[in-house]
């Protein structure tokens, strides 16, 4: 397995990237930190609020699909987030499961000014 993932890190996206989230643990990083790299990619979200209060994913599409949660998803997975936004382009608001919210830039902004995050 260690030859797999050195000579190309991009194999454990590959596998895990349709799957649901799962605990993966990952012996000995240092010995292949590319891996860091799909590690981020796999459970990044973009900005964390107050202690957890909200989680958010800041995407740059008219559409957002069940991929672009999977961060937001392994985050409330590992910690108690009390809300969980993905502030995108679409055009109306709507709720995901397991409660995710989606925001068009212009609700998220108007909420933030407003001081209605929940922050």
């Amino acid at each position: 397995m260690y030859r797999d993932y050195a000579s190309r890190p991009a194999l454990l996206r590959e596998r895990l990237v349709d799957r649901p989230p799962a605990l993966v643990v990952i012996d000995e990083v240092q010995k292949v930190p590319a891996l860091l790299d799909e590690v981020h990619w796999l459970i990044e979200v973009d900005f964390v609020l107050d202690d957890m209060a909200v989680a958010i994913e800041i995407k740059g599409s008219a559409r957002v699909h069940g991929g672009d949660l999977r961060g937001l998803r392994a985050l409330a997975e590992e910690f108690s987030v009390r809300r969980k936004v993905v502030v995108s382009l679409e055009p109306e608001p709507r709720t995901v499961a397991p409660g995710i919210e989606i925001l068009p830039w212009s609700a998220f902004f108007s909420q933030l000014w407003a001081g209605d995050l929940g922050v």
